[in-house]
């Protein structure tokens, strides 16, 4: 089961990653793209700035989190959804041979 946890991870962060890149490439498709991968993480970013709030954390710091939020959580999101399919695929493994 751990390996599939680090695995699932690693494939969602590595997605997360690639459109969180994406997104560095303005105002082309490949920005578009970007901006849809990353939108799970994005997702996370009115927590960040409210628990930066309720912290009275500085608007640089409050930044720096919300910036690393996006891809933390979005490896989150996609990991979850690499592990469903993960198990998926070794149950019908199972089920065949």
């Amino acid at each position: 089961m751990k390996k599939h946890l680090l695995k699932a991870w690693l494939i969602g962060l590595a997605i997360s990653l690639v459109g969180f890149a994406l997104m560095a490439v303005m105002h082309t498709p490949l920005e578009a793209v970007g901006i849809i991968l990353s939108i799970p993480g994005m997702l996370s970013l009115a927590l960040v700035i409210d628990i930066g709030r309720r912290m009275a954390l500085s608007d640089t710091a409050v930044g720096i989190a919300s910036f690393i939020s996006v891809p933390v959580f979005g490896s989150v999101f996609y990991g979850a959804i690499a592990l469903i399919v993960l198990r998926l695929r070794e149950r019908n493994k199972v089920r065949s041979g």
